[in-house]
């Protein structure tokens, strides 16, 4: 293998470790490259206990360690009917439909999300899953 084609190996692996991470590499003169991003992360819980009487976990909330541009959550309950949606990421889900409390089970959410880096890079992130509501 010549020299010219394993430094092109190695940038394009350098390119690929880039994106959301930390990368480094030695050249020939032990020069280090150094890239530090901020990988943005999106938190989702899988349960929670809403009117248990303590404070804690009572929300289904999202968390990112990012700012969000665009944000909509959506959760359905096991008939496919959906029980919440919200626009604002500060407007999390307390397990209530219509102001009536929703009972213990597990319920589906889809979110889309637009996350920004410091950098202003940004990536739209598309999850969904399952959440379990326990009173």
């Amino acid at each position: 293998m010549t020299k010219k084609y394993f430094q092109s190996i190695i940038g394009f692996a350098l390119l690929l470790l880039v994106v959301g991470t930390t990368a480094s590499i030695a050249d020939n003169d032990s020069a280090v490259l150094e890239d530090q991003l901020q990988e943005c992360s999106l938190y989702v819980p899988n349960a929670f206990t809403p009117g248990n009487g303590d404070p804690a976990n009572d929300l289904f909330e999202l968390k990112s360690n990012c700012a969000h541009t665009e944000y909509l959550l959506r959760i359905f309950d096991r008939y496919g009917k959906q029980v919440f949606i919200s626009k604002d990421i500060k407007n999390s889900w307390n397990g209530t439909y219509e102001g009536n409390n929703l009972k213990s089970g597990v319920y589906v959410w889809q979110a889309k999300v637009s996350l920004q880096r410091p950098d202003g890079e940004i990536t739209v992130v598309r999850k969904k899953g399952t959440v379990v509501l326990i009173r």
